[in-house]
């Protein structure tokens, strides 16, 4: 195998030069690899797609334009048999609203620390749950240059006397840094 032949090469100008490979034993075949974990392609019927799914319909007979007139709901999120609406009135002020499957709210939860520098922007924007369980909330500012807009984060946590929230975060959107370059003579 580790035999080395010598060749003759003729470089050319505007031609590419290489020698021929060959083989070093024709007779060669790979092993057949057998993968033990690997699927079998004739799968048992239960873990195919269910033809069907089974799906319980909830809130569907509860009138929830009662709960929420004359606003707009921005995001619903459902965890642990709760909805949480956050629903925004004419001014975008903003409610948040803990609702069980009867359709009563059980809470009504605080947005009064919730701030907004910018006239078009909304106290509270948007809402999600974090891998702990924690309900988190943020602003929505228009970018402008100066350092006095802030993006908002907040946090509602249940404790055993209700929910408490509070700011979490402010940080600045976007920070600049004005430079004046002048050219070279």
């Amino acid at each position: 195998m580790d035999q080395e032949q010598k060749v003759a090469l003729t470089v050319k100008a505007n031609e590419t030069t290489y020698s021929m490979l060959y083989l070093t034993d024709t007779a060669y075949v790979p092993p057949v690899v057998v993968y033990t974990n690997y699927p079998n392609p004739e799968q048992p019927a239960y873990l195919g797609v269910p033809s069907v799914f089974e799906m319980e319909q909830v809130y569907v007979d509860k009138d929830m334009d009662a709960l929420f007139a004359g606003k707009t709901i921005r995001r619903v999120l459902y965890r642990d048999g709760m909805m949480y609406v956050l629903a925004l009135d004419a001014n975008n002020n903003p409610t948040l609203a803990v609702v069980n499957e009867y359709g009563v709210v059980e809470a009504e939860l605080a947005t009064n620390f919730c701030i907004c520098s910018d006239a078009a922007g909304l106290k509270l924007s948007d809402i999600a749950f974090t891998a702990e369980g924690v309900l988190v909330g943020c602003s929505k500012e228009k970018v402008t240059f100066t350092p006095s807009n802030k993006w908002n984060l907040y946090k509602w946590e249940k404790t055993a006397e209700g929910w408490t929230g509070s700011l979490w975060l402010s940080a600045l959107r976007v920070q600049f840094v004005t430079a004046v370059v002048t050219p070279l003579r």
